[in-house]
């Protein structure tokens, strides 16, 4: 099994967000984690995204959003950021109910993930 690269300098919550790319690390402990993905598991993560769209779409229950949404949601961690291959969040969870600009802050939000290939942090 391989590991994932670790790069080596301490980052921020800010930092990742700045990063044109990303959304394809997490930042576990102030260090950048690259994410593998691949066809199939980019495939399966559609699938449930858009299913699910629809479906909250249709009964405005919420929010749906897709793998380049960071969640910063570990108290006891705060140069932690996480991703999913996909969330949904409830109605009314958020001000608004609109997406945040940044990374989201709030807990109790479902997310999935699809396969990986690489060890899960």
């Amino acid at each position: 099994m391989r590991t994932p690269p670790v790069i080596s300098h301490q980052s921020t919550p800010e930092d990742l967000l700045a990063m044109p790319d990303g959304h394809h690390f997490d930042l576990v402990d102030g260090h950048l984690v690259e994410r593998h993905r691949g066809a199939e598991s980019s495939w399966i993560a559609q699938q449930v995204n858009r299913h699910l769209s629809n479906y909250v779409a249709a009964s405005q229950g919420g929010l749906v959003l897709g793998p380049d949404c960071g969640y910063q949601i570990f108290p006891d961690a705060p140069n932690r950021v996480r991703f999913s291959d996909g969330s949904f969040i409830r109605r009314g969870r958020l001000p608004h109910d609109a997406p945040p600009r940044g990374h989201v802050h709030i807990v109790r939000v479902i997310t999935w993930p699809c396969m990986r290939s690489g060890p899960t942090l």
